[in-house]
């Protein structure tokens, strides 16, 4: 599909893109999204995975009461839990997790649970080190991203933009991927891709447990153990495919 330069600004409102984010992408003259064109390049497309049933409905449930339970007392921040030594979280949860992903041997995990109201999404943006950038302005990106969904609501948009490439945005913004959020599915994406979150026009909070994956502990972000109610059952996994847009996004 295309959207004309006059539709720009309502086409990022529904990527629930900000003005400041639709400003840091540029003063872009369009923006296109042909659906359906097969890639020549396979490479990049086959980082970008998801599977279903990953964990179960009950164990969702269970994770959503306790989150009502959080309300007031966690803000989103995120925490540390490593691959060595004897955190629960990361033998019950984050470890099963890091085999059936095929990673190799990393440090560890940042955690969080997101909740946003649906109806507000997440401008573009790079997962980083964030207090390594406050100090020296170097961008350290995650090995890998997951997002376990524990609600429906937006989508996440990942972009074949990562760290490090020029600014000029439009040059590369060659290829879009869009993951629908539904209960129970696992999305994996490299850790330094540029993403989003859509907002959705729904009558409750969006949901998800994200889970970044590092080769080195990122500064200031403290262990923490705790015990999330999410018994997975990855052998009861389905793995399926990633909408893709081929073609101009930005340009």
């Amino acid at each position: 599909m295309s959207i004309e330069p006059r539709e720009l600004e309502d086409a990022n409102h529904a990527l629930g893109l900000s003005k400041e984010a639709s400003n840091w992408l540029g003063d872009q003259s369009s923006v296109r999204l042909a659906s359906g064109t097969k890639s020549r390049d396979q490479h990049w497309s086959q980082e970008i995975k998801a599977w279903t049933n990953v964990v179960g409905v009950l164990s969702i449930a269970d994770t959503l009461r306790a989150s009502d339970e959080l309300v007031g007392l966690y803000h989103g921040e995120s925490f540390w839990s490593p691959a060595v030594g004897a955190d629960e979280m990361w033998r019950t949860l984050f470890s099963p997790l890091h085999a059936f992903l095929g990673l190799p041997a990393l440090e560890g995990v940042e955690w969080w649970l997101r909740r946003c109201p649906a109806r507000f999404g997440k401008p573009f943006h790079f997962d980083k080190d964030e207090k390594l950038f406050a100090f020296n302005g170097q961008i350290a990106c995650p090995l890998l991203t997951t997002v376990l969904y524990l609600t429906h609501g937006g989508a996440t948009l990942i972009l074949d933009f990562h760290a490090g490439m020029d600014p000029a945005f439009g040059k590369h913004a060659k290829r879009l991927f869009r993951a629908m959020a539904e209960p129970g599915k696992l999305l994996a994406f490299p850790g330094n891709r540029c993403h989003a979150v859509t907002a959705e026009d729904l009558p409750f909070d969006r949901q998800s447990l994200v889970m970044n994956w590092w080769s080195h502990h990122p500064r200031e972000v403290e262990s923490r153990s705790w015990n999330l109610p999410l018994e997975h059952e990855l052998p009861r996994s389905i793995a399926v495919e990633v909408e893709r847009f081929d073609g101009t996004v930005f340009s």
